[in-house]
């Protein structure tokens, strides 16, 4: 089976490190709790899973600021264009996991994650939102989409996945892992406008 490319993409402090750690099960990319600092430069960690032996690229990109916090010099989201039209011409995209720490879904996010999934190099990808930083709303933390899922609604922004998991407790650690290799390893199909299939109730082990 071939190697599967899956894109971490979101604002500066969205906890994309903090995920790749998570499902390598080990400290393999520096997470940066500065605001200002984050990842630079788009990096590639190559994991490989047992007993399937499926090997899967996690491309760490850099993120971008927050729309409330930009200045004219700035720009939009231009950080990973090259990176995207790259591996598409050659490789080719298998996910673009986009992620959040936001309490709430704002517009300004998502018109972001619109921005680059409107592109026309990426949008016969699958998408998927990675939500982190719910350690307050364990055992369940499933209830942050519950609570959401009508804002992502409203402003038209339909992943067909996603996951609700936590990096720095203990206690929900195992199953956001389980959750996050899953989405990562699994085959998303885009043919299907459908999202149910891939909720945590069917498509992982609820919380």
């Amino acid at each position: 089976m071939g190697t599967r490319n899956v894109v971490l993409l979101g604002e500066v402090g969205s906890g994309k490190s903090s995920i790749i750690n998570l499902i390598a099960g080990a400290c393999v990319a520096e997470a940066c709790s500065d605001a200002k600092g984050g990842t630079l430069n788009s990096t590639c960690y190559t994991l490989s899973f047992s007993p399937s032996d499926i090997q899967v690229n996690l491309w760490d990109t850099p993120g971008w600021h927050p729309a409330e916090e930009r200045n004219t010099e700035q720009g939009r989201t231009a950080g990973p264009d090259n990176l995207l039209k790259t591996l598409q011409a050659t490789e080719g995209i298998h996910l673009l996991l986009f992620c959040t720490q936001k309490p709430r879904v704002t517009k300004h996010l998502i018109d972001d994650f619109k921005r680059i999934y409107s592109d026309q190099v990426c949008s016969r990808t699958p998408i998927a939102l990675a939500i982190t930083g719910l350690e307050q709303k364990l055992p369940n933390m499933h209830t942050w989409w519950e609570s959401n899922s009508d804002a992502l609604e409203k402003y038209e922004f339909h992943p067909h996945a996603h996951a609700c998991v936590t990096t720095v407790d203990h206690e929900g650690e195992q199953v956001s892992q389980n959750r996050l290799r899953k989405l990562v390893l699994h085959h998303i199909p885009t043919e299907s406008s459908s999202h149910n299939s891939f909720c945590p109730v069917s498509f992982f082990h609820p919380s």
